[in-house]
C-alpha cells in the first residue's frame, strides 16, 4: 500500500530551507506568517524532533533537518518535473481532436468550425465522430472523444458548456393529417393531451425535459410514449399519426419524409448547439477550439476569449491525489481502491477528478467494466512511483533517526509570534 505523504508541509519546509526566514517563505508560498509556523510545528511533531534552530538573529537547520532537506528536495524536484512533462505533453495545439456529432447535430455550423479551425492551426487535427444520439455524454466520459458538439441544456456537475456556435429554431412534427398539421404556429398549450416520444433511459434527463415539456404552461400533461431507440422509427411513427415530436427545424433526412409537416413553435427559443466537454480531460487543445468559436461567433478578426479557460497550477497538487492515482492504477477498480485508502468510491474518484484537472488531460480510460491507464496516466505514474517512494523514506528515515540519536521533541510552546522556541529565554522573532 502507498503510505500517506504531505505534501504542503514537504513544500513549505524545502521553502523555508530555502530562505530561512519565517516571512520569505510565507510571501513564497501565498500563506500567512502564522501558517508558515503552524505547518513546520505540525512537520516537526510527525518526524519527532526539531527540523530549525530559531533564534532572535536566524533561523537555521539542525543536523537531522539538513539531512531531510537533502534527501526531500530531490525526490520533489523530480515529482514536480514529473507531473510538469505531463501537463506539457497535453499543453500544446498540435495533435488530434475528437469531435463527437449526432446524426442530429452534424450541421453546417459544426462543417464551418472544423474548416476554420484547420486553416488557422494546421498543426491541430480535427476528426468528426459519430456517436449515438441517445447516449451524448458517455464517449466524453470514456475517452472516447475530446469535445462533443450538441444541444446545451447541460446540467452534470462534471461537465464544461462552451462556447455556442449556432441557435436552431424549435418546431413540432407532426403527420400531414395531425389536427395541428395546417396551423402556421404551435405553442406548448398545443401539446396538451398529445403523445411525445419517449427517450431511452441513457438520454440526459435536463435535455429531455428541455426538448419534451412533461407539461403545458398551465400544468396539462403531456403524454410520452415508451422509449423508441430508433430515430427512423420515431419519424415514421410521427408520419402515421401515432405521436407528435418536438424537434429542431431542419433535421435532415427526416424532416424532408414525406407525411411529415413542421410547425415552428411560437413560444419556445432556439435551441443553442454549441461544445461540451469533460472538466477534468480539459487540454489546450479544447481550450483553442473553444476561444476560436467564441471569436467566429462574435465575428472578431482575433481570437479572444474573456473567460480564463487554463488548467490549475500543478504545484498545487496534493499528496492524497497521489496516493489515489498510484493505488488506482495498480487496483484498476474504483471500490478496491476506495477500501485500500480507506474513502467511499466517490471521494476516491474526486480525488482522481482534481488531479486530472490540473494536468489538464483523462488519467485513466473508465468503462463499465474496467478502469485503465491512459497513456499520459501510464507515464506519470512511471515517473511518479520512485519519487513518491523517497519523499515517504525520507521522512521515515528522519522520525527512525531522531528516534536512534535522542534527539529532543521540538517543544509546543509557543513564543509571541505562534513560533516555538529553545529553552532560552530568549523571545525568538523572525
Amino acid at each position: 500500500m502507498w503510505p500517506e505523504i504531505d505534501l504542503r508541509q514537504d513544500r513549505a519546509f524545502l521553502v523555508l530551507a530555502e530562505e530561512l526566514h519565517f516571512g520569505r517563505a510565507a510571501a513564497r508560498l501565498g500563506v500567512t506568517h502564522a501558517r508558515v509556523s503552524q505547518t513546520i510545528r505540525t512537520l516537526e511533531a510527525r518526524v519527532g524532533a526539531t527540523l530549525f534552530e530559531r533564534t532572535t538573529r536566524r533561523v537555521t537547520l539542525t543536523r537531522l533537518g539538513a539531512e531531510l532537506e537533502g534527501r526531500l528536495r530531490p525526490a520533489h524536484t523530480e515529482l514536480a518535473a514529473a507531473l510538469e512533462r505531463a501537463a506539457t505533453s497535453v499543453s500544446g495545439t498540435a495533435g488530434t481532436l475528437r469531435v463527437g456529432v449526432t446524426t442530429v447535430t452534424d450541421t453546417l455550423a459544426v462543417h464551418e468550425l472544423v474548416d476554420a479551425i484547420a486553416i488557422q492551426h494546421p498543426d491541430c487535427r480535427l476528426t468528426l465522430v459519430d456517436i449515438g444520439i441517445w447516449d451524448p455524454y458517455g464517449p466524453l466520459r470514456r475517452g472516447e472523444i475530446d469535445v462533443l458538439c450538441n444541444w446545451q441544456v447541460v446540467d452534470e456537475s462534471d461537465l464544461t458548456c462552451g462556447p455556442t456556435i449556432a441557435e436552431h429554431p424549435r418546431v413540432l412534427m407532426v403527420g400531414a393529417g395531425h389536427r395541428l398539421a395546417t396551423k402556421t404556429a404551435v405553442t406548448v398549450e398545443d401539446l396538451a393531451g398529445e403523445t411525445v416520444n419517449g427517450v431511452p433511459p441513457s438520454y440526459p434527463s435536463a435535455l429531455e425535459d428541455a426538448l419534451h415539456p412533461p407539461r403545458t404552461p398551465s400544468g396539462l400533461p403531456i403524454h410520452r410514449s415508451p422509449p423508441i431507440d430508433s430515430p427512423a422509427q420515431v419519424f415514421n411513427m410521427v408520419a402515421h399519426g401515432e405521436l407528435v415530436s418536438p424537434a429542431q427545424a431542419g433535421i435532415r433526412p427526416w424532416s424532408a419524409r414525406p407525411g411529415i409537416v413542421e410547425i415552428p413553435f411560437a413560444d419556445l427559443p432556439p435551441l443553442p448547439l454549441g461544445l461540451i466537454w469533460c472538466t477534468a480531460h480539459e487540454n489546450e487543445r479544447i481550450r483553442t477550439l473553444a476561444k476560436f468559436a467564441t471569436a467566429s461567433r462574435d465575428a472578431a478578426d482575433t481570437v479572444s476569449d474573456s473567460r480564463d479557460w487554463s488548467h490549475a497550477d500543478i504545484t498545487a497538487v496534493e499528496g492524497s491525489e497521489l496516493r489515489a492515482l498510484l493505488t488506482l492504477a495498480d487496483e484498476c477498480h474504483f471500490a478496491r481502491t476506495a477500501e485500500r485508502l480507506g474513502l467511499t468510491p466517490s471521494r476516491a474518484s474526486q480525488l482522481i477528478r482534481k488531479l486530472e484537472t490540473r494536468i489538464g488531460a483523462p488519467l485513466f480510460d473508465r468503462t463499465s467494466r474496467r478502469v485503465q491507464l491512459t497513456p499520459v496516466g501510464s507515464q506519470l505514474c512511471q515517473e511518479l512511483r520512485p519519487a513518491y517512494d523517497e519523499i515517504a523514506n525520507a521522512i521515515n528515515l528522519a522520525r527512525r533517526t531522531s528516534r536512534t540519536v535522542g534527539q529532543p521533541a521540538p517543544t509546543n510552546r509557543p513564543h509571541s509570534f505562534g513560533h516555538p522556541v529553545q529553552n532560552t529565554g530568549i523571545v525568538f522573532q523572525s
